[in-house]
């Protein structure tokens, strides 16, 4: 992917997220009663479909290539609110949440303005003392790193 086709990015990650919610709705209506219970049945956590689209974002991003600062900050953006813009199935949350994670190879790229804004809204989405994951706190800390490195994580 071309450093000039943010918009082609975009359409992707949309296009991922949308084949993504497919599979999950898709698993959700095909569940049984009991299905993942101590093993038993097919358990819709363990299906590929997740893997698949964590795999997929990662390609997206790692095809970016000569990026500006502005677009290395946008890149990242979208990487940071994946599956935010509209409500998902609960199924999806995990893995949207763990894709955020290709975000660290573009947050040393981005604009140190830009990294101190979202750094703001990230940390306000996952404060320290609700639930905040290693992914989370690792991507704080690359956003405060690039920003400058003055806010408490």
């Amino acid at each position: 992917m071309a450093a000039c086709s943010m918009d082609a990015f975009s359409v992707r990650l949309e296009e991922l997220v949308a084949d993504y919610r497919r599979a999950v709705e898709e698993l959700e209506a095909a569940r049984r009663p009991g299905d993942g219970w101590m093993g038993l049945g097919r358990d819709p956590k363990r299906d590929p479909c997740h893997m698949a689209f964590y795999q997929g974002v990662g390609r997206a991003a790692q095809e970016l290539s000569g990026l500006t600062a502005e677009q290395a900050g946008e890149a990242a953006e979208l990487l940071l609110t994946l599956g935010l813009r509209r409500p998902v199935p609960e199924g999806m949350v995990p893995m949207l949440e763990a894709a955020q994670g290709h975000a660290l190879a573009l947050i040393p790229q981005t604009d140190p303005e830009r990294a101190a804004r979202l750094l703001e809204v990230y940390a306000a989405r996952y404060p320290r003392r609700g639930g905040r994951l290693p992914i989370h706190t690792q991507l704080l800390q690359a956003l405060n790193r690039r920003a400058g490195g003055k806010t408490k994580i």
